[in-house]
């Protein structure tokens, strides 16, 4: 939250641009929720494939080396849980630093 805090006061001329030429405060906070709620799924999407990447390759060299099975299932649960919790605690953030 506070990286969202301080990312509304480092664009504060932004939100005045906007606020001046007649946009609403809701406007306003619809524009910065959406900017930052796509910038925290792209790094959950990009984290992710990174992460996947680097766990089948680390799995199939302890495949390789030590000869232990590959397991490549995914708890899904969790993920959705995480990802939900980021993009909740980006509307809160938002919410807080907006007002």
């Amino acid at each position: 939250m506070l990286s969202i805090e301080g990312n509304i006061k480092e664009n504060q001329w932004q939100v005045g641009v906007l606020r001046s030429i007649g946009l609403t405060k809701h406007c306003v906070e619809s524009i910065v929720l959406t900017e930052a709620t796509a910038n925290i799924l792209t790094a959950e999407l990009i984290g992710f494939l990174v992460g996947y990447i680097v766990m089948v390759s680390s799995m199939s060299l302890m495949n390789t080396i030590f000869e232990l099975p590959i397991n490549f299932d995914i708890d899904w649960l969790t993920l959705i849980f995480l990802m939900a919790i980021s993009v909740l605690t980006v509307y809160i953030g938002t919410g807080l630093g907006v007002s």
